[in-house]
């Protein structure tokens, strides 16, 4: 049962795409929209696509901060991707020495990455569409996403719903979390409970 957050997602579809579903009872995808640039063909918008690498000349905005000031690209990772930094509210009683933590901690990891190739592979990621490939799942389908995340609108993400159910109705659903990018940080019990939960929903099923 694979599960796939961010570009993990797109891994997943792109197999699908290549080889089918045969290998897997279910998929999780996690905060990722189907295609993270705008479309002029279709109602693709800013509603839908990702909300700061969405054509060639935020693309290249991006790489260049990636590969030019790393560090900033780094620290504006965390902020658009940690609910809490991204959409503060009260209530969320993260702690000034939780924060720090949590940015050194996610900066620590980002840093550990070659940042040419993580501009080479954000231009192939960006401009990938896999709305159509979606539709061939044929096999029970989780979508989780982060209503705080800095990354996706809730309409993008919820797309890959309705692209299983498009020709499969009731194959899809979707768990909103009230949590950034990173939701299974943020909200770990209930990420690993749902993700269990659906796993022995799939394994159950004819």
């Amino acid at each position: 049962m694979p599960v796939g957050c961010s570009i993990g997602a797109a891994v997943l579809w792109t197999y699908v795409e290549l080889f089918g579903c045969v290998d897997f009872a279910g998929f999780v995808f996690v905060d990722q929209a189907p295609l993270q640039d705008r479309s002029k063909f279709d109602n693709w918008d800013a509603t839908k696509a990702h909300t700061g690498c969405y054509d060639e000349e935020s693309l290249l905005a991006a790489q260049e901060s990636w590969t030019q000031d790393t560090k900033a690209a780094h620290l504006d990772l965390v902020k658009g991707s940690l609910g809490y930094r991204h959409s503060p509210r009260e209530g969320d009683n993260i702690s000034d020495k939780q924060a720090r933590e949590d940015e050194a901690f996610f900066t620590g990891i980002s840093a550990e990455c070659d940042p040419i190739w993580l501009a080479r592979l954000l231009a192939d990621h960006t401009r990938y569409d896999h709305r159509e490939a979606i539709e061939n799942i044929t096999v029970p389908t989780l979508v989780m996403a982060g209503r705080r995340s800095g990354c996706f609108h809730e309409d993008g993400l919820l797309e890959t719903v309705r692209r299983v159910e498009r020709h499969r109705p009731g194959l899809a659903k979707a768990s909103i979390f009230e949590s950034g990018h990173w939701l299974f940080y943020e909200e770990p019990d209930r990420f690993n409970r749902e993700i269990i939960d659906f796993v022995k929903a799939c394994l159950l099923s004819p």
